[in-house]
């Protein structure tokens, strides 16, 4: 298996700052505020035979890994505190989202999903995760979505019935 790429909070800060546009020269009173940021990756666990069948849920200490760290990260990139709203994961998926400390209180009816559409939905090698929360009078939901490839009818049959 190859380096994860949130084995370290410098390569997070690299993808966080990235996706605000930040430049790592840029004073961090001059960059522009953050309040919701929500991370998605796929193949978080590898795909073995043997953690396909046993991690369903995915890897609970990897997550809990990954979530310390994420946060370490945004603080450190974005100048403030971050919380975890929720993070739900399985095999294949995972996916977490986060607020500023500062809007916590504002956070409400958090729900996750967690669909398998592998082998006919038994495992978690393919499917869906997802997070929904209210915040600030707004309704975000975030999916992360990890389906069959391949070409032809065959194959767009297979990830139609996967969809449903």
């Amino acid at each position: 298996a190859g380096r994860r790429c949130w084995s370290s909070v410098e390569d997070l800060r690299t993808l966080i700052r990235g996706s605000v546009g930040h430049s790592p020269t840029q004073a961090a009173d001059a960059r522009s505020q953050v309040d919701v940021f929500i991370f998605s990756f796929q193949e978080m666990v590898e795909l073995t035979a043997s953690n396909v069948v046993t991690q369903g849920a995915g890897d609970i200490a990897a997550h809990a890994q990954f979530e310390a760290k994420a946060a370490e990260a945004l603080a450190a990139e974005l100048g403030e505190p971050f919380v975890i709203v929720n993070g739900i994961g399985m095999v294949g998926l995972y996916a977490a989202a986060f607020v500023a400390r500062r809007h916590a209180e504002q956070v409400g009816g958090v729900a996750v999903v967690r669909r398998a559409a592998g082998m006919s939905g038994q495992f978690g090698n393919k499917g869906a995760v997802g997070i929904r929360f209210d915040f600030a009078k707004t309704s975000i939901c975030a999916i992360a979505v990890h389906l069959e490839s391949g070409t032809g009818k065959a194959a767009e049959k297979e990830r139609l019935t996967q969809f449903r």
